[in-house]
């Protein structure tokens, strides 16, 4: 995420990396659907609104041990996939 506080080589490589992800397709990352920007502020991501997933409930619901090591696997999971497709798109 960018902040008003980004440099311009971090906004611009933000929007080269949601370039890139705009088509890819994977259970664990959601596809970019648009970029907002307007001058004079940080350009804005749009995502598709998915009803039945939202991350910040559902921690707050399952504050357990075992649920935050299946989050951590999950976590460690999409790193990984993520590093192999960068590693093919580079």
């Amino acid at each position: 995420m960018c902040t008003e506080k980004a440099s311009r080589e971090d906004v611009e490589q933000m929007l080269r990396d949601a370039c890139l992800l705009r088509g890819v397709r994977h259970d664990n990352i959601k596809s970019v659907a648009g970029i907002c920007i307007e001058h004079g502020l940080p350009p804005l991501l749009i995502y598709r609104f998915d009803n039945d997933c939202n991350l910040k409930i559902y921690l707050q619901l399952c504050r357990t041990a075992q649920v935050l090591r299946r989050i951590l696997l999950v976590a460690s999971s999409i790193a990984l996939d993520i590093n192999q497709l960068d590693s093919q798109l580079n």
